[in-house]
């Protein structure tokens, strides 16, 4: 499937799970035509639309292109619980066992992806980054990558499970200024450590060798636990490893313009953490 067909089955099998049908129609019409969220926000904007002039259009949408049977595990009970820019996330019980599914979306968007290079570059950029902060204890969750097919139209897709997060996470760059974050590592004496040990062989990786975490992605350096003074440092999306140069992101290259804004973005929020490791010692 190409990549706007498969945003738009996309985004209408998931509109109902965003909750945004209580919102006013002139907010929704202002999002039609200049969203933060591009195409994305735009698409789901005239869902809810939609489904304000006609209601049960989300309800049906996602029970005509979304099926769970295809799965390539036992599922008790699966929920969405959310989307990035590469991945969507549930919640499955199997079990006893509570995991997420991770479904790469960019796998899903071309017919001609060859699977096996894609899990064993995932494979790979996991085990590196297990071996570069492996040490800081709690930081980088167990993963297991494979291919399966996913809830949309039973097409293939890249796949990773990890434990399911139940704390309450906080975003480092999204709910936290540098000052108030300082603080709060003031706090913890186990979480400042962990995050020295990080911001020590982030900022060397990067600075020597041109290669870092995903730090662009949306909550994935966090904060877990809703008391300051026991929550942990921990990474959600510790497979995808950005390196200096780099055109090629998830199988699709990239405009220039688009990279070079990728790695001016990224700068910053290594210096940011450069910064803030340097004030607590």
């Amino acid at each position: 499937m190409g990549r706007y067909p498969f945003l738009l089955v996309d985004t209408l099998s998931l509109a109902k799970y965003h909750n945004q049908g209580g919102r006013e129609v002139g907010d929704l019409f202002s999002e039609l035509k200049n969203s933060p969220q591009g195409k994305i926000g735009k698409l789901l904007a005239m869902t809810h639309l939609v489904e304000k002039a006609a209601p049960g259009f989300e309800e049906f949408m996602s029970e005509l292109l979304l099926s769970f049977d295809g799965l390539p595990m036992k599922v008790d009970e699966i929920k969405f619980a959310g989307r990035g820019g590469e991945q969507n996330v549930f919640k499955v019980a199997s079990g006893e066992r509570i995991f997420a599914l991770k479904i790469h979306k960019l796998s899903q968007m071309s017919s001609g992806c060859d699977f096996d290079c894609q899990v064993k570059r995932v494979r790979e950029e996991y085990m590196r980054v297990r071996k570069w902060y492996g040490h800081i204890d709690r930081f980088i969750p167990d993963e297991f990558h494979f291919v399966g097919h996913s809830p949309i139209f039973n097409l293939s897709a890249l796949m990773t499970i990890q434990p399911f997060v139940e704390r309450k996470t906080r975003g480092v760059f999204e709910s936290f200024d540098k000052d108030t974050f300082v603080d709060v590592l003031g706090r913890n004496t186990r979480l400042k450590i962990s995050y020295v040990l990080f911001a020590k062989r982030l900022v060397s990786l990067w600075r020597n060798k041109g290669v870092c975490l995903d730090l662009l992605g949306e909550n994935n350096l966090s904060v877990l636990g809703r008391d300051f003074s026991s929550c942990d440092l921990y990474f959600g999306d510790p497979h995808n490893i950005i390196s200096r140069g780099q055109v090629l992101f998830g199988g699709i290259y990239l405009p220039v313009d688009i990279v070079s804004d990728i790695f001016n973005r990224l700068e910053e929020r290594v210096d940011w953490v450069d910064r803030v490791a340097c004030e607590v010692g």
